[in-house]
């Protein structure tokens, strides 16, 4: 053990020590009395005024006590609370031995749809469970999400009292980051169930994007952008596999600024996810069977039925997701790059590339039981999730998924290319997207927002044909863009580009 370790405190004889943060150390111990390995984290009030200490040590025992009655297999479990002669108060909880989720993406890269959706079901199990028993989470983040080594997600910090002004530094600047934070919580201090959402829903979006949905490095920067401005789609800033529309609405809906505009419970969001995967074709309808089973070690807990799910909109969606699959029938275009920033493909587009990536079929949740086991070198990194931690970078931007994303550029063509005697060969294809979606009649029966939304993907598959060199392909589809919706500017820029590389070659 390292010179200034305690080797006690209470009755946990301390092994070493995992990591540190604001609120204090956090030790690998072992309960004497019981002869099981746990974590042991102490807590720094000594500076804190008499009148503050004391307020604080109540409140925070009283959180503990609370947040020891839960009893959940997606919730590191409290243990014991204390406070000793010499080394202060401290919180006793269960030891994770594997990695956080900051940890996997910053190793492997997003989450690939099976893992993403498991994520999304087991952090609202555990987030519902702390809900029904009275307690909000209030600090969920990555370093938050430990994973077991069979791959089951565990909340920890769940519902502890913080000390006063623990995310200020004494010059007044933030300690931690804000970028999971709702925005009412960092202009009102106003905690509830809809405050952990919007942290679920930030987190989701970094699972599945690998990148923060509010970033940067100066925290009250960070602040401004959370209570003020809107970050784009997933799928628009994605470095792993591509995301579906239907995806993107759900997770953009969790970080509504209004706290009454974001959907009505964890369940709702991670149930509509799943689904929005389902509707893309890219994990199968089992898994709606699959994702209502309950976890190992939790037969009793009850789920509700997804007739519950949270609507997002009216039926606008699926009018869009119909419209498309009418458009993508038999259509030739190989499509399984990875998006631009500027438009995401369809949804059924995005089943094909989860088809056809590294030559599977469609996830099937059986397939993979979550992230894998972290090895032996792993183990004390990981513990640090269970400190609060000092302000964290920005989780890499060059990190690439070993899930994958999209195929090498030829991979997709070959695929999708239809025999030279087929009837569907040729342009023959590529015309019955063009004779369906722009018919003049069916884009004068759409609302604006509805011939919005089929230009953009016209201009998208445009691009995937520009970048083919489909040239015709590519006029087909600008031509059905402009008569959707002539004022988006992605027409003419890209009317230039097609000009430019047409010309050319």
């Amino acid at each position: 053990m390292a010179e200034g370790h305690p080797a006690k405190i209470g009755r946990y004889q301390i092994e070493r020590e995992l990591g540190q943060g604001a609120m204090g150390q956090v030790y690998l111990a072992r309960d004497l009395d019981l002869d099981r390995e746990v974590a042991l984290k102490t807590i720094k009030a000594r500076d804190l005024s008499p009148e503050k200490r004391e307020a604080f040590l109540e409140r925070f025992k009283n959180e503990a006590r609370a947040a020891a009655k839960l009893h959940h297999p997606n919730i590191v479990q409290v243990y014991d609370v204390g406070e000793d002669p010499e080394y202060g108060p401290y919180l006793v909880f269960e030891y994770v031995a594997g990695q956080n989720l900051k940890e996997v993406l910053r190793s492997r890269g997003p989450l690939d749809p099976s893992e993403l959706t498991k994520l999304a079901r087991q952090m609202a199990d555990g987030l519902t469970a702390a809900h029904a028993a009275g307690i909000i989470h209030r600090d969920l983040k990555p370093e938050n999400l430990l994973f077991t080594p069979e791959g089951d997600v565990k909340l920890a910090d769940f519902g502890i009292a913080r000390l006063p002004d623990a995310n200020l530094t004494r010059e007044g600047q933030f300690l931690g980051t804000p970028c999971y934070s709702a925005p009412e919580t960092l202009t009102e201090a106003r905690y509830g169930e809809a405050s952990d959402l919007f942290s679920m829903a930030a987190v989701l979006y970094e699972a599945a994007t690998g990148k923060r949905a509010f970033p940067g490095s100066d925290a009250l920067g960070v602040a401004h952008r959370v209570v003020s401005e809107t970050p784009p789609p997933p799928s628009e800033v994605s470095e792993g596999p591509l995301i579906p529309h239907g995806v993107d609405r759900v997770i953009m809906a969790g970080l509504n600024k209004r706290p009454e505009d974001r959907p009505p419970s964890p369940h709702s969001l991670s149930r509509a996810i799943r689904d929005a995967y389902i509707g893309a074709d890219i994990l199968l309808p089992e898994t709606r069977i699959a994702d209502e089973s309950p976890l190992i070690g939790a037969a009793s807990q009850e789920r509700k039925p997804p007739a519950k799910n949270f609507q997002f909109g009216s039926l606008f969606p699926w009018i869009l997701m119909l419209l498309g699959t009418i458009a993508f029938a038999g259509y030739g275009l190989g499509v399984f790059d990875k998006p631009p920033a500027e438009e995401s493909p369809a949804p059924q587009e995005r089943g094909v590339e989860a088809r056809h990536e590294a030559g599977k079929t469609p996830t099937k949740p059986q397939e993979k039981s979550g992230i894998n086991p972290p090895d032996k070198a792993a183990e004390d990194a990981s513990a640090n999730a269970q400190a609060d931690d000092e302000p964290s970078e920005e989780v890499r931007e060059d990190a690439e998924s070993d899930t994958g994303g999209a195929l090498p550029h030829d991979a997709g063509a070959d695929a999708d290319a239809a025999p030279k005697d087929s009837p569907d060969a040729g342009a023959g294809a590529s015309e019955k997207m063009p004779t369906t979606m722009a018919d003049s009649r069916a884009a004068k029966s759409l609302s604006a927002l509805e011939r919005e939304e089929l230009a953009k993907e016209a201009i998208f598959d445009a691009r995937r044909a520009i970048e083919r060199g489909r040239f015709d392909i590519a006029r087909r589809e600008l031509d059905r863009a402009e008569e959707l919706d002539p004022g988006l500017r992605s027409i003419s820029e890209l009317r230039a580009e097609l000009e430019r590389k047409d010309g050319g070659s």
